[in-house]
């Protein structure tokens, strides 16, 4: 099967780096590929990047989607996945989702560690949005960029291992969530340095459409993740427009 890792921002580095993680856990007859975005941000830290990215993805899987038996959308924010997941004729897994999920089953009180200003929210909206609120022992930030965190990884593990440590000690956390893209590779280095699971996002999200593909999934035709009607569209590419004007984009 070949899986398309579709990563939102413009940072070609981030999108080689999830690319190389999900070579290291894919089953053996599996081929990863993987594209970022042509415009937008190298870094999305705001709701308004967010909404960027969001049809930088959607144009992005337009044009390129053809020819890949699965999405893996490799941005740790879950707002556009379910977008993503409307408009694909293959199955879409954010890897946010992916993280939390396994997250579940690895522990009960999980502590995202993240990026970015926590006035803006982000992790608190991607826990709403998955309805996980009585699952989080709590939110620990580096106070770096996803763009800083690929450029000195050395570093930037010593400091999710001591936020890590003083999650488990203080906030009680037995399972630890590596919230963001940019930390691709990082929880197989830290494992043996950490008391507790620390879960990557993209090898969840790799094993979670595997398992669809090998299982019979089809797109749905009713539901959530049902192509919309169609409707004609004005001023998008000729790729995404055609999705929105057929009303069984889908099932092409």
């Amino acid at each position: 099967m070949k899986i398309l890792i579709a990563n939102p921002n413009t940072s070609d580095a981030m999108t080689a780096m999830m690319v190389d993680e999900a070579r290291r856990h894919c089953r053996p007859d599996t081929e990863i590929h993987g594209i970022s975005a042509d415009f937008g941000v190298p870094y999305i830290a705001t709701r308004s990047e967010m909404a960027i990215a969001g049809y930088a993805l959607l144009d992005t899987l337009a044009r390129r989607h053809n020819g890949y038996d699965a999405v893996i959308v490799g941005a740790f924010c879950h707002a556009f996945v379910p977008a993503a997941k409307e408009l694909m004729p293959v199955p879409v897994v954010g890897i946010a989702e992916a993280a939390m999920r396994a997250a579940q089953i690895l522990g009960r009180r999980i502590t995202i560690i993240g990026l970015g200003a926590p006035d803006r929210g982000a992790n608190e909206d991607i826990i709403a949005d998955l309805g996980m609120e009585s699952h989080i022992a709590s939110i620990r930030r580096l106070p770096l960029s996803g763009t800083q965190l690929t450029e000195d990884q050395a570093a930037a593990d010593e400091m999710v291992i001591e936020q890590g440590k003083k999650a488990i000690e203080e906030d009680h956390a037995d399972v630890l969530v590596l919230g963001g893209a940019a930390f691709a590779g990082m929880a197989e280095r830290i494992a043996t340095r950490v008391p507790v699971p620390a879960v990557s996002p993209v090898p969840n999200a790799i094993a979670l459409v595997e398992v669809a593909l090998r299982t019979g999934w089809r797109k749905p035709s009713k539901g959530a993740s049902s192509p919309p009607a169609a409707k004609q569209t004005t001023g998008l590419s000729e790729e995404l427009g055609g999705l929105f004007a057929s009303a069984v984009a889908g099932n092409e």
